[in-house]
């Protein structure tokens, strides 16, 4: 499908009206969503958001760093939403894909967690500075990040395990 979000301007407001477009037939649903939230991606075919962890006066959404305390499942025919919290806070450039969410660090911290159930799957640490978000090679057996400078490591998308990484 083919979403689109309205946030509102300057006036604060708590929730985020999200348009959906059906293709076929040209006609439009009306779902909201909390305006603390990210939209990240999907899940077993509903819109993955994740939640601010706490609200901050005068901001209108979390920006995509975080900190993060819940998700968000949003079926886009329904507009029904299902929220599961994280099992504890997690903040950093954020990936989703096969079920798994990837947070990545300044510091060069990787923590997978799982969207089913909010719990953090495993966390490893590279020594890449400031690197992006990951992203999952084919079949989501290997992710891979790299830093501004260049610098690239994979990791072992179940585990976790750092396969290998570029020297500086």
């Amino acid at each position: 499908g083919l979403y689109l979000e309205c946030v509102p301007g300057m006036t604060p407001s708590k929730t985020i009206l999200l348009l959906g477009f059906d293709r076929s037939d040209g006609s439009v649903r009306r779902m909201e969503v909390p305006a603390l939230s990210t939209l990240v991606g999907t899940y077993d075919g509903r819109l993955l958001y994740l939640e601010a962890a706490e609200e901050v006066p005068g901001h209108l959404s979390t920006g995509t760093k975080g900190p993060f305390a819940r998700i968000r499942l949003v079926d886009p025919d329904t507009g029904a939403a299902t929220t599961t919290e994280l099992a504890k806070e997690f903040e950093g450039t954020v990936t989703a894909a096969d079920g798994t969410l990837w947070f990545t660090g300044a510091s060069g911290r990787v923590t997978a967690v799982s969207v089913r159930t909010g719990k953090q799957l495993w966390q490893t640490q590279t020594s890449l500075e400031q690197p992006g978000g990951v992203t999952p090679g084919p079949g989501a057996r290997v992710v891979c990040l790299s830093s501004a400078s260049g610098r690239v490591a994979a990791l072992d998308a179940d585990k976790g395990t750092l396969l290998w990484e570029t020297l500086p």
